[in-house]
């Protein structure tokens, strides 16, 4: 098991055919000591996974083993035929010795494979005997979640766990088989004491020298007994108190609460800042070759002694204000840092330092799941070949823990383009986004929700101070919006105004909610922050932008004879593919050129999470709208015309 790290506010409710389950952050999961395993290999139509990549880590916020997918399966779409019963497809958890446990949440298959037909059974080991726990056909398995037990639901006591699938009668065989693991939500089996609680969320950035106020709340039971460790040497008891770091860091704070008969414990990691903090106010106009523009340091935090900026092109100044003249046209990072002698901050601004000619192109921020599907590769590629002003190409998970590949995969795409022809001026900045999605805060108050803090939130700060009011930049996440509602949770703090700075396209949810597709579902609190902002919001529906099409069995013409062209190629499968993601770039280029490429939206207004996330049409102002229907030919037609070289010029 690996040790305890941190825990951000966990508390989620699932719907389920059992009814409301509850998962407190304090519970244990008893999956982490057990032994897993699995018979899917035995099938030998390849594998997917491994037994242990579904196990989900509800303390430590984190998988057991982290993996692209988190899944157990057999290989995409096999099929195994007739599988009787007694020679079921399963996974199975085995301890040493028995567990007593009153919650198991497991989750079904993916969406893009379903199972409405295929059986399932789940069986409990108690003195040796295997008991049916439950058991169905389709149901949770396809595409929903088991959830049983709880808090208040009697513990029962057993050594193995399994879970198997099989035909439900002997016509109907089985295909793509996989068990399916959700950050924040399963697999876990784990005992709920009758008593929980949450630990509030602390009130603004945390600095080092300032007293920050500590409040646990009570969920469940009668707590009586709060014992605290703020992970510096320092403890507290009550329900709420007040506590000064003295140095900047992270720090584990840990409270144990207690009902006098059962105890259970809570850690919140919190980062404590330093006592001083960069701020560039934002521009107000665009920047012009050869034209001196003055950057501020105006609201920066702290007892500040000293101010050094450094304009990216090789030139740096000191003073809170500083004057500059930019001798060459392109794309800047400009660097404020400031000290009190004993720390120092840094705070950055983005900015296309322009021609006459270059004013009015739309700058964009790309935010991208690059490796999750073939369509986020061809985005790019789009992006990067258009006229578009790419200010730099932000990477993002894909459910949790895929960060990493995606990034890998942006730098293989940007590289191939450069082989096939990309200006060296052309080649954008790269910045590095959240691994995991955005915590609901227990309040279920969209402002209330902890930022992820990474160089593509702070990018996207960035871009919004140096961005002209006349011209904002969109930013446009075609993965989980986990980047972009950081940056905003970030501004709000920061007192940085973002409307009409940045505005966002984003490429998800199915026709009428943020869930039900892939985007939403791995992180939808995120875009429900952004449809919350009143920053300006485009929402493209999968199925929209899945009216644009590839079949390379038929149109392998369509791309370029160039080593990304031959790439995507080979990468995207031999069906008629929907392309999803470019169509956003697409309607952006419609809009800015009055192409008529979008040719239907609608204002809506967007619900949480007590309204399915569902938008719905509305006659009142505001900041979101749909688009519901485009011209799907003309965008493909543009989007490999434009990465042959052909280019719509602004």
């Amino acid at each position: 098991m690996g040790s305890v790290k941190a825990t951000a506010l966990l508390m989620l409710i699932m719907t389920v055919n059992s009814g409301a389950v509850r998962i407190p952050e304090s519970v244990h999961n008893l999956l982490l000591e057990a032994n897993l395993s699995g018979n899917l290999e035995s099938f030998e139509k390849g594998l997917r996974g491994a037994a242990d990549h579904i196990i989900y880590d509800n303390q430590a916020e984190r998988f057991m083993k982290e993996s692209q997918f988190h899944e157990y399966g057999v290989g995409f779409g096999e099929d195994l035929g007739i599988v009787a019963e007694d020679k079921g497809a399963w996974w199975m958890a085995r301890w040493d010795k028995p567990v007593k446990a009153n919650l198991i949440v497991l989750s079904g298959v993916y969406d893009n494979q379903p199972q409405p037909k295929t059986a399932w059974k789940i069986e409990l080991r108690q003195e040796g005997l295997w008991r049916v726990h439950a058991r169905g056909v389709g149901g949770w398995y396809d595409r929903g979640r088991y959830a049983w037990g709880g808090p208040e639901t009697e513990a029962i006591t057993f050594d193995a766990l399994r879970v198997s699938t099989f035909s439900k009668d002997k016509q109907t065989s089985i295909g793509s088989i996989h068990y399916r693991g959700e950050k924040g939500m399963s697999w876990v089996v784990a005992y709920c004491p009758p008593i929980d609680a949450r630990i509030a969320q602390v009130p603004g950035p945390i600095r080092a020298g300032e007293a920050a106020m500590f409040e646990a709340k009570q969920v469940l039971g009668d707590i009586t007994s709060w014992q605290w460790d703020f992970g510096d040497g320092t403890t507290g008891s009550g329900a709420k108190v007040s506590h000064t770091f003295v140095r900047p860091g992270s720090y584990d704070v840990r409270v144990v609460f207690s009902d006098g008969k059962d105890s259970a414990r809570l850690t919140r990691t919190v980062v404590v800042d330093p006592p001083v903090e960069a701020r560039i106010r934002p521009l107000d106009s665009a920047v012009k070759v050869g034209r001196s523009v003055e950057f501020a340091g105006n609201g920066s935090v702290g007892k500040i002694a000293g101010y050094a900026w450094d304009f990216g092109d090789g030139s740096t100044a000191a003073g809170r204000l500083a004057r500059h003249t930019f001798a060459k046209s392109g794309i800047y990072k400009v660097v404020l840092t400031v000290s009190d002698g004993t720390y120092s901050d840094e705070c950055l601004v983005l900015i296309r330092v322009h021609t006459d000619e270059t004013l009015s192109i739309p700058q964009v921020l790309l935010d991208t799941d690059q490796k999750n599907e073939q369509d986020d590769q061809h985005y790019l590629g789009y992006g990067l070949f258009s006229d578009l002003d790419i200010l730099g190409v932000n990477s993002v998970h894909h459910g949790g823990g895929q960060e990493p590949v995606n990034y890998t995969e942006i730098l293989n795409i940007i590289d191939l383009a450069m082989q096939s022809g990309l200006a060296k001026d052309r080649k954008p900045l790269v910045f590095r986004g959240a691994n995991e999605r955005l915590v609901v805060p227990g309040s279920g108050i969209w402002s209330d929700t902890a930022a992820i803090r990474s160089a593509a939130s702070e990018a996207i700060l960035a871009a919004a101070r140096g961005a002209a009011p006349e011209n904002p930049v969109w930013v446009v996440p075609v993965g989980p919006g986990t980047n972009v509602a950081s940056a905003i949770l970030q501004a709000r703090a920061e007192e940085l105004e973002l409307d009409g700075r940045i505005r966002v396209m984003w490429l998800g949810g199915s026709n009428n909610e943020i869930t039900n597709e892939f985007n939403g579902n791995n992180d939808p609190w995120s875009m429900y922050v952004v449809c919350q902002s009143g920053i300006e919001t485009w929402i493209m529906p999968a199925p929209v932008g899945a009216r644009v099409r590839i079949d390379k069995r038929t149109e392998a013409d369509y791309y370029a004879d160039n080593p990304l062209g031959r790439y995507l190629l080979k990468i995207v499968p031999a069906r008629n593919k929907p392309l999803f993601d470019p169509a956003c770039l697409s309607a952006i280029i419609s809009m800015r050129l009055k192409l008529g490429w979008v040719k239907e939206t609608e204002p809506v207004v967007v619900g949480g999470p007590d309204k399915e996330y569902r938008w719905t049409k509305t006659e009142r102002a505001t900041s979101v709208r749909v688009i519901r229907q485009i011209d799907q030919r003309a965008m493909k037609e543009d989007i490999f015309e434009t990465m042959k070289g052909a280019k719509r010029r602004f």
